[in-house]
């Protein structure tokens, strides 16, 4: 995607996750990485407090219609991957006779993960603080190293990438118009042109980032760090704030498909081998849907031939959080409060002043979700 010079970090509201109620674990192994068990149960173990946490899951009781903290967390224990599943069933064992801890741990996933995700595309979240004395300690380590890339990188990025992708979207092999232009008429056959971006898988807005602001540098600090800990298949080897314009981390898409991709309602599910992927249509996106085809292989154009492949890890943790909005509603919980805030805040102001500001500022900035 291209960005404009007056680009606006559209997690800038996002307010601090200092804590999170996680059970005591071993020190991280870098300053950037979250700090896991050094050593998983047993298969059999596992199975014990999987049956613990069920459980305790099962007892919890809403204290009222909204809350929906059994739901958000049953949905990332279900489609985390497994150490990150081992990770969140520590904690909810080691909080389960503590409802408000439970709440606690649900709204740090929500708005250290699922938020910042699905928001990063342009809209601005609050985050709600979440309880852990290490975890603050250890993301105040990781503060000292995080660097933003260079925005200079983004067009090299699209330039590689294009190279690389034939100058075809991945999911639809939309041709690029420029180059559609350049083709004889008897090359055009079966082939459709349009405009593409370059789409960052881990989106691009976790890369921005003032320095000269503690508070957002913290939080940031804080999103990588609850990627890297529910997210075990990725480290900071492989992306962080300061390589989010990797090569393994972009894919060319027709224009139209890279906005349903940055919203989380197209996914593409890698199969373990020969670089194909399933491809997921998350969320109705109407007349978008019938041009997603059931699958796709990526495929290295001779002239990007030294330009990374898209990293498959990178690609099911997107596929991971687009699941989890999904099927525990946040997704549209998201989407419905970002439209009824901004329409009660643009459209419907009324000259008398008896427009809701206060609620209408709540919806746009996910403060009730």
């Amino acid at each position: 995607m291209e960005f404009p010079d007056d680009w606006i970090d559209p997690l800038a509201a996002l307010a601090e996750v200092p804590r999170h109620p996680s059970i005591s674990t071993e020190s991280i192994t870098s300053e950037y990485e979250s700090s896991l068990p050094s050593v998983f149960p047993s298969p059999q173990l596992a199975q014990d407090l999987e049956g613990k946490v069920s459980r305790a899951l099962a007892g919890y009781t809403p204290i009222r219609p909204s809350d929906d903290t059994k739901d958000v967390l049953n949905a990332f224990l279900e489609h985390l991957p497994t150490r990150g599943q081992l990770v969140l069933m520590a904690e909810i064992d080691e909080h389960a006779a503590d409802p408000p801890k439970l709440r606690m741990l649900r709204n740090f996933l929500v708005d250290a993960i699922l938020k910042p995700m699905k928001l990063a595309g342009g809209n601005s979240p609050m985050v709600t603080p979440s309880p852990a004395p290490q975890a603050a300690d250890e993301i105040e380590e990781s503060m000292a190293t995080i660097e933003s890339s260079s925005r200079s990188e983004q067009h090299k990025m699209r330039d590689d990438c294009m190279k690389r992708d034939d100058r075809r979207c991945v999911i639809t092999g939309v041709v690029d118009r420029d180059c559609f232009k350049t083709l004889l008429p008897s090359a055009r056959q079966g082939l459709h042109p349009g405009d593409l971006e370059c789409a960052h898988i881990i989106p691009f807005a976790l890369r921005k980032f003032n320095e000269n602001d503690a508070l957002e540098t913290r939080k940031k600090a804080t999103i990588w760090w609850a990627l890297y800990r529910y997210f075990p298949i990725i480290n900071p080897d492989m992306i962080q704030a300061g390589t989010i314009n990797k090569r393994e981390n972009g894919i060319m898409l027709y224009t139209q498909i890279h906005k349903e991709f940055g919203n989380f309602r197209v996914a593409l599910e890698p199969l373990g081998k020969d670089d194909r992927c399933r491809c997921h249509i998350l969320d109705d996106i109407g007349l978008m849907g019938p041009v997603v085809p059931p699958a796709v292989t990526f495929k290295q154009h001779s002239l990007g031939q030294s330009v990374p492949m898209p990293n498959p890890n990178l690609l099911r943790v997107h596929f991971i959080v687009g699941k989890i909005l999904s099927v525990s509603g946040i997704g549209d919980s998201i989407d419905r409060a970002l439209s009824d805030g901004k329409s009660l805040l643009y459209d419907t102001i009324a000259p008398d002043g008896s427009t809701d500001l206060g609620r209408a500022l709540s919806l746009i900035l996910l403060t009730d979700i």
